[in-house]
């Protein structure tokens, strides 16, 4: 019976799909992994590189594998490895007491939080792993946690390391036979291992200044043919109880140390040299520009592997130099996103960190992105010749024309990129009207570019003092124009940000010169002049703060505005400097939820980025509470969606830029750990409705998430859902080409099985578009 009633629905279904199309509510990380900070290899001596972008396993000269918080992984940046060959697993620590492992034959993450949850000491951060047997050993920022992988349990906690003060930082322990070394900022502490009590602090022996260290801020261990390694701002050997320091790694400061198992061989690993201490000293020196991390000398495979801060992992064959080539995943260059801004089908960023903050990486390669055809391309002094000799770097901010990309930085002006050629010119004080911060400076900081409906680009420049802090550049006949400060603006105040919006009103944010929020300017320009203006503040204009961060124009024409105190709009924006004080009063958002506590929503949250999406429906990203997504319903407004760390693979709770690909729905997140984007339900809608496309189709309740989506609608459409009777069960009105359904009727009651009809009516010209879908209770 089974089996007709199934051979039935399908025939009724005809030609409609039927497929289990891609899952809307996916993530993807797009993380830079040229950052390797830990290796590991497993028994099948595949390498596991620990990066800031997440995981990359290579097996020979083949990355085999990628894992990322998409991909279940807890954080991208691990602080501790270590591979436990007994189960085959690769345990994980992190800065905030976190570990977990992944069992490689099953393929799964666990999340253990013992560590993060314990509250007698703050931070909990893990630094180290050690596995002996089936003991874990965790140097944590309040001493060494012991834990069992075959109970999974926390057996001993060791908070007293002899006479250093309790609950001390543990930043790295090797192990020299039964003796557990422990390196801290006050000295070195051992304990025997044979010892049943670790727990007394009167079993432990504390090396300090008396003992030989001179510099009492230990990094690093490290053991050679049973001689215990010391690393600070120099490197010592124990000898007879007694530390010495050493002239092996010539005086430069060694970051880490490996050593192999038997401890035969020992890697120390200083900025820019690899030692390689065996029966004899090898020094290794690329001249490739490589900047070192770590380093694991494979001995099966007689390979020695660096972990590079810029190149990804570096593979030496035999020993030789020469044979050194680098293994990097495709992606971006750094984990630096500022300024997204998407243009049809390219995503375009600058790479900074926070505007005037340089990475700490040894070169400035802070560039910016393009994101096209699926591919990643870095920009900066490191790839671009033209870069390059302009000391081109620290983007943050970007716009876009009909012909050209513009990025904006912190110090060096504006780069124009054209779409197609890919050539690039830098503006700067020596060859535009741009100034710089004060009188006279080459030092030319664009926080702020927009693009007016004519296609001229709007440009402001940060000054610390009077000047023309705003400018117009027309690209089609390089016509450059500057406007002077507006009157409403104290002479303490700076333009920061900027939005054009469709009505050729320019917002402009304002701060002090210490960055310290100072509302909103709206101006209109009249040729080259300002012909009027007004400044917002909380005292004028009803924003939440002073301190405004995003600007954005939705589909309606309303301006949103993000603050440090929440979000507030301007319905009628084209009204804010004509009209009176009445237009010029932002709205709070009045919170749907007539049962909530608050008749406003997001009042507490500090809003850093907000994008529009299909359905004129609002991503908001803040700094520590996540990724919103508020609708609207007749005036009133809700949480649709609320991502967090705890409850997503969001990389991280500060977001920092967003945008919207309304063809697909992808919502790009730049968070201050790389970029993540989610497939959001809304996307753009089709120029015509035909047939629509239902998934996943046939739809059981038992195997899904009571979400059924329905694709190919127009930009507003009404759907309605009837059965085989004819009969009515559901109705929806649509904003964007796509909408999901619960699979219940308007009462909420799931429907019986049965074939049921999908109908959508466009709003405006009456066309129409069908489907069918399956559903089996």
């Amino acid at each position: 019976m089974i089996r007709y009633f199934y051979s039935v629905l399908l025939f009724l279904l005809g030609s409609t799909l039927i497929v289990n199309a891609q899952q809307i509510g996916t993530w993807q990380s797009h993380t830079a992994k040229s950052t390797v900070s830990l290796i590991v290899s497993d028994k099948d001596d595949r390498i596991w590189s620990a990066t800031e972008g997440g995981l990359f396993v290579i097996d020979g000269q083949e990355i085999v594998d990628q894992f990322t918080p998409a991909e279940g992984m807890y954080r991208v940046s691990p602080s501790a490895m270590v591979y436990d060959e007994i189960r085959h697993r690769i345990w994980l620590g992190y800065p905030d007491g976190t570990f977990e492992y992944f069992d490689i034959e099953n393929r799964r993450f666990r999340i253990i939080r013992d560590i993060a949850r314990a509250e007698q000491y703050t931070p909990r951060g893990i630094n180290t792993m050690l596995m002996k047997s089936d003991i874990l050993y965790i140097a944590t920022d309040f001493g060494i946690v012991i834990y069992n992988t075959s109970n999974m349990n926390t057996s001993e906690t060791y908070f007293n390391l002899g006479e250093f003060t309790a609950g001390t930082r543990v930043q790295d322990i090797i192990f020299s036979g039964n003796q557990l070394y422990a390196a801290t900022p006050v000295g070195i502490a051992m304990g025997d291992m044979e010892n049943d009590n670790l727990e007394d602090p009167s079993a432990w022996v504390n090396y300090t200044a008396s003992s030989g260290l001179s510099s009492e801020n230990i990094s690093k261990l490290g053991i050679h043919n049973g001689q215990v390694y010391a690393a600070s701002e120099a490197t010592f050997i124990l000898d007879n109880d007694t530390w010495t320091t050493t002239d092996i790694f010539d005086s430069e400061r060694v970051i880490d140390f490996s050593s192999t198992p038997e401890g035969d061989d020992l890697i120390g690993v200083t900025e820019t040299v690899i030692y390689v201490l065996s029966n004899t000293i090898q020094r290794i020196e690329p001249d490739d520009g490589a900047h070192f991390n770590t380093a694991l000398f494979q001995s099966e495979t007689d390979q020695l592997y660096l972990g590079t801060i810029n190149l990804g992992l570096g593979i030496i064959e035999d020993g030789q130099v020469t044979n050194l080539h680098y293994i990097m995943p495709p992606g971006p260059y750094l984990n630096y996103f500022m300024g997204l801004n998407f243009d049809g089908e390219t995503i375009i960023s600058g790479s900074s960190t926070r505007p005037g903050q340089a990475p700490p990486l040894p070169f400035a390669t802070t560039g910016y992105y393009l994101y096209r055809d699926g591919n990643w391309e870095s920009y900066n002094i490191e790839t671009n010749e033209v870069l390059r000799q302009r000391n081109f770097n620290s983007a943050f901010t970007s716009a876009y024309t009909d012909d050209y990309y513009f990025f904006g930085s912190w110090g060096q002006g504006i780069a124009r990129h054209h779409k197609e050629s890919n050539d690039i010119q830098v503006f700067n004080a020596q060859n535009s009207p741009l100034t710089g911060i004060t009188g006279g400076s080459n030092f030319v900081v664009v926080p702020g570019i927009s693009t007016d409906r004519d296609g001229d680009l709007w440009i402001v420049s940060w000054q610390f003092e009077q000047g023309n802090p705003l400018f117009r550049y027309t690209p089609e006949t390089e016509e450059w124009v500057s406007y002077p400060r507006s009157s409403q603006v104290q002479a303490s105040h700076t333009y920061f940000n900027l939005k054009v919006d469709t009505f050729d009103q320019k917002w402009i944010t304002l701060r002090s010169i210490t960055e310290e929020g100072r509302g909103l300017l709206v101006l209109r320009t009249d040729g080259e002049s300002i012909e009027e203006s007004v400044r917002l503040s909380e005292g004028n204009g009803n924003i939440p703060s002073d301190g405004v961060n995003a600007l954005v124009q939705d589909k309606r024409g309303e301006m949103w505005v993000g603050t440090d105190r929440g979000v507030v709009r301007f319905p009628f924006p084209d009204r804010v400097v004509i009209g009176n004080a009445a237009d010029r009063q932002g709205s709070r958002l009045i919170n749907a939820d007539t049962t909530s506590g608050s008749a406003f929503l997001l009042t507490t949250i500090k809003a850093t980025s907000i994008a529009v999406n299909a359905a004129n429906e609002k991503w908001i990203g803040t700094e520590g509470d996540g990724l919103w997504l508020i609708s609207e319903e007749g005036g009133r407004h809700r949480v649709k969606l609320h991502f967090t760390t705890e409850n997503s693979p969001l990389i991280s709770n500060n977001i920092i830029s967003l945008a919207v690909d309304d063809e697909t729905g992808d919502v790009f997140i730049a968070t201050d750990q790389g970029l993540i984007t989610y497939t959001d339900v809304t996307r753009g809608g089709e120029p015509e409705m035909a047939g629509l496309f239902i998934y996943p189709n046939p739809f059981s309740y038992q195997d899904n998430d009571e979400r059924i989506v329905i694709d190919k609608l127009s930009e507003r459409a009404t759907v309605s859902i009837v059965g085989i009777d004819g009969r009515l069960v559901n109705r929806m009105e649509t904003f964007g080409g796509r909408v999901e359904w619960n699979a219940r009727d308007h009462n909420g009651n799931r429907v019986p099985t049965g074939v049921y009809m999908v109908i959508a009516v466009d709003e405006e010209d009456g066309s129409r578009g069908s489907g069918k879908v399956v559903i089996v209770r």
